[in-house]
């Protein structure tokens, strides 16, 4: 709970105080008080959800969108029940996320996923785009490897840090992508998939 500096962008991020997941990827990106910020996002664990008393916009598979004004919107995520409410606004930069307690031991991880998406939805809006891949610095170039799931990219990733020097493992699941100043560049963020694995820097 704070604010964090990814790449060039202040995040104000409130989530569950508990929620590990979350704890030992972010502190490395921590800030002292920032009076300017980029975007809010918070999170919490509730005991019940209210549903917007209008119709949706838009059904589909267990989620409900609600547009609550010209740029702010609703979804509901649940197809009995409704687990998960988001609150948002068209260019992400203000963020609510309530998840219900029937996820039970699930809803860390619930949290952690879900605020991963939003993140990198917030990204989207300034040109910045996330890929799923191992992301390492090699001799201070940046190396991505993107495949499916359980295809073998964190093995990867280690196997070139095992055998090649100057290898640091820059995040093990999420690759945030830039082009700035005629170089693309990739850019560290606190989620990173399955393992801790991150770092708060930018590598071209």
């Amino acid at each position: 709970m704070g604010y964090y500096k990814i790449g060039d962008y202040i995040l104000q991020f409130n989530y569950t105080p508990d929620n590990q997941l979350i704890n030992e990827r972010i502190q490395k990106f921590t800030i002292d008080y920032h009076s300017q910020i980029d975007f809010f996002m918070s999170s919490q664990i509730v005991k019940k959800i209210n549903i917007p008393d209008i119709n949706p916009i838009i059904e589909y598979k267990g989620k409900k969108l609600y547009k609550i004004s010209e740029n702010q919107y609703v979804m509901c995520i649940g197809k009995d029940d409704i687990n998960v409410r988001i609150d948002y606004d068209t260019e992400y930069k203000y963020v609510k996320v309530e998840l219900h307690e029937r996820f039970g031991d699930n809803v860390y991880e619930q949290e952690y996923i879900l605020t991963s998406i939003l993140f990198s939805s917030m990204m989207a809006t300034k040109g910045i785009i996330s890929l799923h891949a191992s992301a390492i610095s090699y001799n201070n170039d940046a190396i991505l490897f993107s495949a499916s799931s359980g295809t073998g990219k964190s093995t990867h990733a280690m196997l070139w840090k095992k055998y090649k020097d100057n290898v640091l493992i820059v995040n093990d699941d999420k690759a945030l992508i830039r082009y700035q100043n005629n170089v693309f560049e990739f850019v560290g963020c606190p989620w990173s998939g399955k393992t801790p694995q991150t770092e708060n820097i930018i590598v071209p």
